[in-house]
């Protein structure tokens, strides 16, 4: 009896010692857990540099617009693609006129074709003559310009024949008082007859 006693005691000290034991390692273990758990402050020396603050990327300036193209005028009669600058006159293909037309007394006269500047015949075109129905040219040029000017009136438009424009000297239409013809009739006249009685009523009308 003594015996089973004695082990008894010896059994119950080992339990309490590996009980004792295991207690300590887990207290151990556990305080250093909540040691790695903390998160520690960087010490803070003089030659640490603050964190740099990120930089923007660069704005791009907005695209300074360009100016409208001019937006040429609509003309009713006038050519709208004339260009700014002409080129030269190209005397490389001259041709002579016909017999029936050759024969004909000109002191000078140029025919080009203004589309390529191609004159397709001249005489003595460069040489200063009298203006002669130059005059007739310029008038009709100050008409149309009035015309794009003055949407009231159209090549349509009637023009009534005054005494005055029928004391011009021939060439003549001719014309008689009191008579209507059309804008265009008179420019017709004035071009293809050289009527210096059409062309003295268009520069009344126009005043």
């Amino acid at each position: 009896m003594n015996i089973n006693k004695r082990d008894r005691i010896i059994a119950l000290s080992v339990c309490s010692i590996i009980f004792i034991v295991v207690l300590i390692i887990s207290i151990v273990t556990a305080s250093r857990g909540s040691r790695q758990e903390k998160p520690s402050k960087p010490m803070q020396t003089g030659t640490e540099q603050a964190p740099e603050t990120p930089i923007p990327p660069p704005q791009e300036e907005p695209a300074t617009p360009e100016p409208p193209a001019p937006v040429r005028p609509a003309y009713r009669y006038k050519h709208s693609g004339v260009p700014a600058v002409y080129s030269e006159f190209d005397y490389s293909k001259c041709k002579q006129l016909p017999p029936h037309l050759r024969n004909q007394q000109m002191r000078a006269g140029i025919l080009v074709d203004l589309e390529t500047r191609q004159v397709i015949w001249e005489k003595t075109s460069r040489r200063p003559v009298p203006i002669a129905s130059i005059t007739k040219l310029l008038t009709l040029y100050t008409a149309f310009e009035e015309l794009e000017k003055r949407p009231e009136i159209s090549i349509f438009t009637p023009v009534t024949v005054s005494r005055e424009c029928t004391l011009e000297r021939p060439v003549k239409a001719p014309l008689e008082p009191g008579e209507k013809y059309k804008l265009h009739e008179l420019f017709v006249f004035s071009m293809l007859k050289s009527a210096n009685d059409a062309a003295y009523l268009i520069a009344e009308y126009f005043g």
